[in-house]
């Protein structure tokens, strides 16, 4: 399996390219290609899992989680989702 991390600085293109992916998600889904979009910060959904200080805490994070652990444990959820969803899709 290859994995594709399409990342970028502010002002580079990334929202275009990330509407036009979450745009046409069944075609992604019928070429093979697993694209992860969570209807809320999905900027952050999958990268907070990652964050070892709550001093990382973007001020959106820190606004919607009393803490890092809340914030962890939706990153977390939002992992088993996206998996469950390939698992899904892969599946006969």
């Amino acid at each position: 399996m290859h994995v594709v991390v399409h990342i970028g600085p502010y002002k580079t293109g990334s929202t275009s390219i990330q509407a036009s992916l979450r745009a046409n998600p069944e075609e992604l889904w019928r070429q093979g290609c697993y694209y992860f979009d969570e209807p809320h910060m999905p900027e952050f959904a999958l990268q907070t899992l990652a964050l070892t200080d709550a001093a990382q805490m973007t001020p959106d994070l820190r606004h919607r989680f009393p803490s890092l652990a809340a914030a962890k444990a939706w990153s977390e959820g939002c992992w088993q989702r996206f998996e469950a969803q390939i698992q899904a899709r892969r599946s006969p």
